[in-house]
């Protein structure tokens, strides 16, 4: 059992793909700049319950919600990835290139590189904003004074637990697994940016789900972001 290799080319994750793009929630708000609201990242644990807080979130702010899966499959997919992009205005296109290219000039990374398209993708949905990001860095990637940086953590042994319980494997097991998805992760994110997952001046606000249940770790991450960005 490894978490990170799910396929992000799955039919059903295109199907999704494809029904948000020809969303007209997303149209209406493109029209309607009154309607932007800043952003949330969220950079999770596996086993913190970072994702249905995630979900749970977007849902109690009616935003729409990306992970993983969904973000991947358009930096893949050239057709799809070129509607996205097509869907903000020309002049915060330019800026958006120009910052990646930028960004990428100091890291030795080509332009036709997947990670300048992942970039690509990240920073144009982060443009459309009313959005909550999950996982790949988006923290690091977006502007803080748009952008709530949230970060779940938990003590490995209980998250040993919950993913032993969760996918019917022993703890040593879910322990091995859970060392190696945390890894990869950081590596991940120091390869891309230079940067540590772990740094606590990366993040607005760091809820640890110990002994914090998901509905209360909701309700922080709202507050913070009524506070962070004064909205009455």
């Amino acid at each position: 059992m490894t978490y990170r290799y799910e396929d992000p080319t799955s039919k059903l994750v295109d199907k999704n793909v494809n029904q948000w793009l020809h969303n007209e929630k997303i149209l209406m708000r493109l029209k309607e700049e009154k309607t932007y609201m800043p952003i949330i990242t969220i950079s999770r644990d596996i086993g913190a319950y970072g994702t249905i807080i995630g979900c749970n979130l977007a849902k109690k702010m009616n935003f729409e919600l990306f992970d993983k899966q969904f973000i991947e499959t358009i930096a893949e997919n050239l057709n799809i990835r070129q509607e996205v992009v097509s869907m903000v205005e020309e002049t915060i296109q330019t800026g958006i290139n120009n910052w990646i290219e930028n960004l990428f000039t100091l890291h030795g990374i080509s332009t036709e590189d997947y990670y300048y398209h992942l970039l690509q993708v990240i920073v144009t949905i982060g443009n459309l904003g009313n959005t909550v990001m999950l996982g790949r860095g988006c923290n690091f990637i977006l502007k803080p004074d748009k952008t709530l940086r949230v970060r779940i953590i938990c003590p490995l042994e209980i998250r040993s637990q919950r993913i032993a319980e969760r996918e019917n494997i022993s703890v040593e097991q879910a322990t091995k697994d859970i060392i190696e998805d945390d890894k990869w992760k950081k590596n991940f994110i120091e390869k891309l940016f230079k940067e540590d997952i772990n740094n606590p001046e990366a993040y607005d606000i760091i809820i640890n789900t110990q002994f914090i249940d998901e509905q209360t770790a909701i309700d922080l991450i709202h507050k913070a972001y009524i506070e962070k960005f004064k909205i009455n």
